[in-house]
């Protein structure tokens, strides 16, 4: 399937925020140098559009490359149980972007802005939503989790039906909280969970 190609939704929102101001910032920083090489659509097939399009690719490859040292400093700082995986999603990360710098040359504007677009998509917006979140997770009380956990539309994949067992599944959770603390929470989950799911 053809890759549609919308910068508008490379766009930094609120609900990305992992509660560290330093790292909240540069992933912001992120999103702007990606929407800046995305400006690829712009530029002709030539040789000096392309050494133009190389510089902010590096750009976006030094600060990322910057960015993953502050992170996994911050990482070690709370003791983050994930922290191996974590660094080696980075490092494929890093690999990905220099890989897209080496082929630069025998790949077509339209292929190159394809690439990035996925690129970004997937380890920017993904790895954000996704990972990094969880390094959010991992520092929140369970008092606080329970005050902002919930479906929100970022979660939305525009798929009414799993969209809908998605929302489903927040609801499970949202419950199994209400019984955290209760003595004979185990069971009491258990039968949430299959009285919702119905096993």
């Amino acid at each position: 399937m053809a890759t549609t190609i919308n910068i508008n939704n490379i766009i930094w929102k609120s609900e990305y925020n992992i509660g560290n101001l330093k790292i909240d910032k540069e992933h912001q920083s992120l999103f702007l140098i990606a929407r800046k090489a995305l400006t690829v659509r712009n530029l002709k097939d030539t040789q000096k559009e392309k050494d133009t399009l190389k510089d902010l690719i590096k750009e976006l490859f030094e600060y990322v490359g910057k960015h993953f040292k502050n992170e996994q400093l911050y990482m070690e700082s709370i003791n983050y149980p994930e922290l191996v995986h974590h660094n080696k999603i980075h490092t494929d990360m890093l690999q990905n972007l220099k890989s897209l710098t080496e082929e630069l040359y025998i790949l077509s504007i339209e292929q190159i802005e394809i690439r990035l677009y996925d690129f970004i998509q997937e380890y920017f917006v993904k790895h954000i939503m996704i990972e990094d979140k969880k390094i959010q997770l991992w520092t929140i009380s369970l008092d606080e989790l329970r005050k902002t956990f919930g479906w929100k539309d970022i979660y939305s994949i525009h798929n009414t039906q799993i969209d809908n067992e998605h929302k489903q599944l927040f609801d499970i959770a949202n419950e199994a909280f209400n019984v955290v603390d209760d003595k004979h929470r185990h069971q009491k989950i258990k039968k949430i969970l299959k009285m919702k799911l119905k096993i």
